[in-house]
């Protein structure tokens, strides 16, 4: 997009908002009751009866439940057009130019440089109610009645799915309202409001882009124009590219105009582009997954080389009020701040823990909530560990969580959903270690599970780190977990029974110049857990190193990694790559920790993904992670067989 756009622009579609990530508005109830239509500043249960009433009335579906049955087939029904659309393309391309003609493409003219009638014109479109939008049959969740010129209003809803009915299945789904505008190919200066569409958070990009209707402009190009048109030409499909806050999501075709755009604009700028092709094409890239503006024209090339813009204009949660399980889930909850940041409100270490039985993975047997407990142990700042609590908690099974005395408040959310919370640094003296893994142990009479997720990033060159440095990223990355492994281990042995997991990292296989102790860290987890499962099994006990990529955590954050300059001159340019890379990968990183924690959940219990596969000593979790490990394994195998003849040339 050009430099000197982002004034026209806001003038077209008002201010942007500030970068927020779709799944954090989600997450949990007070993410949800914060993004809600409704701003509740009060415990439900301590407002008037009269309140509630008014709440549920003004919140109730039932007018739209009939109506959102309705089932159109064909999505290219999904389009409107504008009232008056053959005069309002004239008289905007007439009027855009003093001669009447347009030459080619060009930028958006700003509205109080447009002639009178053109801005009229400008104006009365902007004001057309839209005819329809397209609507999911789940959609009764999210939406209240319409009130005045509320942006809720719409006549014959139409699902943007063909011939398929999602069920809400997850509290943290979320309704996305995406406006799609026109560049249109015989103005070059204008943009035209095209359609609107509300998708579901777990519904990808490529779903948004299929959405989107081009056919309306074929022959529809006013007779005066000059120089190239693009229009939207079926049999010419040339690939398409949606670029969103310096990542151009391509089609991951062999012709990806992903990577063509970005090469092109390296090319231009005979420098570092500041766009970059993200990692996941279209159809892997999920609206939850996006870090984003609202109200933020993202530019949008279509198959057939027309363009547009995608407005993303409303994030919105699943409508609490008027639904039965609100009192249930708000009832023993003390909400003190609707708008806190809850990514703070992480456990910075859980113990996490789920009945198992030797080191199949068949499923668990039916038995009681008393029996299945599940126990955690992650850093405060990592997002795995509450993933996996509330994975495990959604399940039915029981959650101690620990962290460190001054951290304690950030596991009220937690608590309220019915983890046990304790207090305990991995790395205070065994003995203290002990007497916690002993009193976690005595909460329900036994930990079938213990997961070690606890973890921080030391930077620095190898010969700049100190041996103290060098110790506590040990301390915190590894002894610390195995301190308390070493606590839980009698338990599971008595009882012949228990799942020890560790959290490994791709850095277990790769090096990382610049991390090369957190690196060590990583590759002695991967060793022990692969030695201490070879010596639990004829026990009836089994380990596992889980082993992400990069994920959506914050480990890169900057509480969690140490402020850093490089000790030694010739190391300076490593330190500086390493920390642009962080600042870049930070807030970016393509996976995401809620689905590696529903796997992970899987592999203890035995179900879903993991039913009738085979133990596994690590588990890599990632396309990324997969493609460098196998990468990896490639490059040792090729020395080896280089080297093979010396290797074998040393016995007697």
């Amino acid at each position: 997009m050009d430099a000197g756009l982002p004034k026209l622009l806001e003038s077209h579609f008002g201010p942007e908002s500030e970068l927020i990530e779709i799944k954090s508005v989600t997450q949990t109830i007070s993410e949800r009751m914060k993004a809600s239509v409704l701003r509740l500043e009060q415990h439900w249960s301590s407002i008037s009866q009269d309140r509630k009433s008014a709440l549920a009335s003004e919140c109730s579906t039932s007018d739209l439940k009939s109506t959102l049955q309705e089932t159109w087939a064909d999505p290219t029904l999904s389009s409107f057009l504008l009232k008056d659309q053959d005069q309002i393309a004239a008289a905007l391309n007439q009027g855009s130019y003093k001669d009447g003609k347009a030459t080619r493409r060009g930028q958006l003219s700003a509205p109080d440089m447009m002639p009178p009638e053109v801005r009229a014109l400008h104006d009365s479109m902007n004001n057309v109610k839209l005819s329809s939008w397209t609507f999911p049959t789940e959609a009764a969740a999210f939406i209240r009645p319409p009130r005045n010129s509320d942006q809720n209003a719409f006549s014959a809803p139409k699902p943007n799915e063909t011939g398929r009915a999602k069920t809400i299945t997850s509290e943290d789904e979320a309704m996305v309202i995406v406006t799609i505008f026109d560049k249109v190919p015989w103005s070059p200066c204008y943009v035209t409001r095209l359609s609107q569409h509300a998708f579901l958070s777990s519904q990808t990009l490529d779903e948004v882009c299929k959405a989107i209707p081009c056919a309306p402009h074929a022959g529809r190009i006013p007779s005066n124009v000059e120089g190239p048109v693009h229009t939207y030409v079926p049999e010419e499909d040339s690939g398409c590219v949606l670029c969103i806050e310096g990542l151009a999501y391509g089609d991951n075709q062999e012709d990806d105009y992903a990577t063509k755009l970005v090469d092109h604009l390296t090319t231009v700028s005979k420098s570092k582009a500041t766009l970059r092709k993200a990692i996941n094409p279209l159809n892997q890239t999920t609206l939850s997954s996006l870090s984003l503006r609202v109200n933020e024209p993202y530019w949008f090339l279509h198959r057939g080389n027309c363009e547009h813009y995608v407005l993303f204009e409303q994030i919105r949660s699943v409508n609490l009020i008027g639904q039965q399980r609100l009192a249930s889930l708000l009832a023993p909850m003390e909400i003190e701040d609707a708008c806190c940041n809850l990514e703070k409100c992480l456990c910075s270490s859980l113990e996490y823990a789920s009945r198992s039985s030797g080191s199949s993975l068949e499923p668990r047997k039916s038995s009681s909530l008393e029996e299945l407990i599940i126990a955690a142990l992650i850093l405060t700042s990592s997002g795995f560990g509450r993933e996996l609590t509330l994975s495990a908690l959604n399940r039915g099974d029981k959650v101690i969580a620990t962290t460190r005395a001054r951290s304690l408040s950030q596991l009220d959310h937690l608590k309220a959903r019915g983890a046990e919370v304790l207090e305990l640094d991995v790395t205070a003296p065994v003995e203290k270690v002990n007497e916690i893994a002993t009193k976690a142990i005595g909460i329900y009479g036994r930990i079938d599970v213990l997961v070690n997720n606890a973890g921080s990033l030391l930077v620095g060159a190898i010969e700049e780190n100190t041996g103290e440095e060098t110790l506590d990223q040990f301390n915190a990355n590894l002894f610390g977990s195995l301190a308390l492994t070493r606590g839980i281990l009698p338990h599971m042995r008595e009882r012949k029974s228990g799942t020890i997991v560790f959290f490994g990292s791709v850095g277990g296989w790769i090096s990382i110049p610049n991390a090369g102790i957190y690196v060590a860290t990583k590759f002695a987890a991967r060793g022990l857990v692969s030695t201490l499962h070879d010596e639990i099994a004829p026990l009836g006990l089994r380990a596992v190193c889980i082993e992400p990529g990069y994920f959506r955590t914050r480990l890169f954050a900057p509480e969690n990694k140490q402020a850093w300059e490089s000790r030694i001159a010739d190391y300076k340019p490593l330190a500086e790559q390493m920390e642009s890379m962080i600042q870049m990968a930070d807030g970016h990183q393509p996976g995401d920790p809620h689905k590696a924690a529903e796997i992970i959940v899987d592999l203890v219990r035995g179900e879903g993904v993991a039913q009738g596969k085979a133990w596994p000593k690590s588990l890599a979790l990632g396309p990324d992670c997969y493609g460098m490990i196998k990468e990896e394994l490639r490059k040792a195998s090729e020395s080896l067989e280089e080297w093979k003849e010396v290797t074998s040339s040393t016995d007697f």
